[in-house]
């Protein structure tokens, strides 16, 4: 993958972008060091154009799961099971009307390979 000019994030249609290749770098199970090092900075630029733009974002992005879930044909009744949770309670995880614990965070995190940070 050739590295992309990083620069701040100006407007909607740049955070869409930014967005979209996070999300394809994030499915690639195992990194190289250049392409961690991409979701890294991708993962400030976005940090710092949301907290402007939107400063009422929730802190973890419930549709990154969504789409992990969606990856593995995962239903919330599967991830449900995974954490050890009732589906109700995994609903309102993942419509943000709750917050997801530490705990949670590392056994998804383990699951889908990924680093926890790739969650926060």
């Amino acid at each position: 993958m050739l590295p992309i000019p990083f620069r701040l994030i100006k407007n909607y249609k740049e955070h869409e972008s930014c967005y979209q290749h996070l999300d394809r770098l994030l499915m690639i199970r195992k990194r190289t060091e250049e392409e961690q090092d991409e979701v890294d900075i991708l993962y400030v630029l976005l940090e710092h154009f949301e907290r402007k733009h939107f400063p009422n974002m929730g802190k973890l992005p419930q549709s990154r799961i969504a789409d992990l879930m969606k990856r593995e044909n995962m239903k919330p009744a599967d991830l449900a099971r995974l954490l050890g949770m009732s589906r109700g309670y995994i609903s309102d995880l993942l419509n943000g009307k709750k917050e997801f614990s530490k705990r949670v965070i590392q056994k998804l995190a383990l699951h889908f390979n990924i680093r926890q940070e790739d969650l926060n």
